[in-house]
């Protein structure tokens, strides 16, 4: 699939502040896009279409920051790596800021369409293990086949590489999905998704902030006790669907969900009287470990799990990320871990947790994730059998070649 000129296109999402390509400077981008896709031979078609649907947004927002230094920015770049650089440099951003800037320059266009659309009809659609919800007017609906393949896939890539076996799934209690007539619906097994058109139409109390680094996605998750006994779980993912890239979004929350399903100790969560759904959540609160109230563990784990959905690793050029950054780390810029553990959604947190996973596979992550210690330096002692600061000595030298 190739990508229709840009023409004039007037990049002014965000009212005063616009600037109005040039042709010559819309072909440019165009031709950049063709460029970068062209890098990328081992891409299957669905690959490339996804490759060029994001890239395109990701240079129209980059144009709109910085004007028209940014086509001829590109100029000169041999290779995808170099088109990184090229874009880190005229932005001023990391990777990860520049992707939020991006999604935040859009969302903002489709928030001003959502408020004028009074169509506010649900499309439900459904995968043997997805529940999949978006409004009429989200381009999300059409693409359900593309977005329902990656979600197999990232279910697939977080069971395996968290160390998550089938009587751990099996523990967990039905799923129900909060409906907007109120009242709960069970969804029979499925894990449900919505996928909203921008931020401004998230469920309430699903909304993301900005600060939270990842601005295009939030899950809310809690136990209700059902009127029989028992216990349900409430759980709801919802992701802006705004481009390709956003699928990367759908991924990160369906490792959460996973992670909540087979790692809370539900045996104590339905202990006892569940007719007080506050008492059902005061022990939900208690049966989540600690370590994975830790959001350093929790997003970072998210990170490196979603990376390696193998569609988005390829498509969403995040392995040519990942060799940048190993760049920036022979060239002596490695941060500190102690420093990390501020900034969860760091792409270099998620090399960490891409150490852990490479060195001890599965069973040492779901070790970690099951662990009963109190603090991330004890939980990581009883999972790896090292001290803290000795992984972070084998991350860096991993790094390093």
């Amino acid at each position: 699939m190739r990508l229709a000129p840009l023409g004039l296109l007037a990049l002014c999402f965000l009212g005063c502040r616009s600037y109005e390509l040039s042709e010559s400077d819309a072909r440019l981008l165009t031709d950049h896009v063709r460029r970068i896709s062209d890098l990328r031979p081992d891409l299957d078609a669905d690959e490339r279409a996804m490759l060029e649907d994001w890239m395109a947004h990701f240079l129209q927002a980059a144009a709109y920051w910085h004007g028209k230094s940014v086509p001829h920015a590109l100029d000169g770049c041999r290779t995808i790596e170099d088109y990184i650089v090229a874009l880190k440099r005229v932005s001023g951003l990391d990777w990860r800021r520049m992707v939020t800037r991006t999604l935040l320059t859009f969302d903002y266009q489709a928030s001003r369409k959502a408020k004028i659309d009074q169509g506010r009809r649900t499309i439900i659609e459904t995968s043997p293990g997805f529940r999949f919800g978006a409004l009429a007017q989200s381009k999300a609906h059409v693409h359900f086949d593309k977005i329902a393949a990656v979600a197999e896939q990232a279910w697939e890539t977080a069971t395996q590489v968290l160390g998550v076996r089938p009587e751990d799934l099996k523990r967990a209690p039905g799923i129900v999905v909060r409906e907007a007539t109120g009242g709960y619906a069970l969804t029979e097994g499925r894990l449900p998704l919505f996928l909203a058109p921008s931020r401004s139409v998230f469920p309430e109390g699903a909304r993301p902030t900005d600060e939270e680094g990842l601005t295009s996605a939030g899950i809310r998750v809690g136990a209700l006790g059902k009127p029989d006994g028992g216990v349900n779980l409430e759980l709801q993912c919802t992701i802006v669907y705004l481009n390709s890239y956003s699928l990367l979004a759908v991924a990160h929350e369906i490792v959460h969900a996973v992670t909540f399903l087979a790692f809370t100790r539900w045996e104590e969560v339905q202990a006892g009287d569940v007719s007080s759904e506050i008492e059902v959540n005061r022990r939900f609160g208690e049966a989540l470990p600690v370590i994975m109230q830790d959001a350093f563990v929790i997003e970072g784990l998210a990170e490196a799990v979603s990376w390696r959905t193998p569609k988005l690793r390829k498509a969403l050029l995040l392995d040519a990320v990942r060799e940048e950054i190993k760049g920036r780390a022979r060239a002596g810029g490695i941060p500190p871990l102690a420093g990390l553990r501020r900034d969860p959604y760091s792409p270099w947190t998620a090399m960490f947790f891409d150490y852990l996973i490479d060195t001890f596979g599965g069973e040492g992550i779901r070790r970690l994730l099951a662990s009963r210690k109190p603090d991330l330096e004890s939980a990581m002692r009883d999972a790896f059998g090292r001290e803290l600061s000795n992984l972070e000595e084998g991350w860096r030298a991993s790094l390093m070649n």
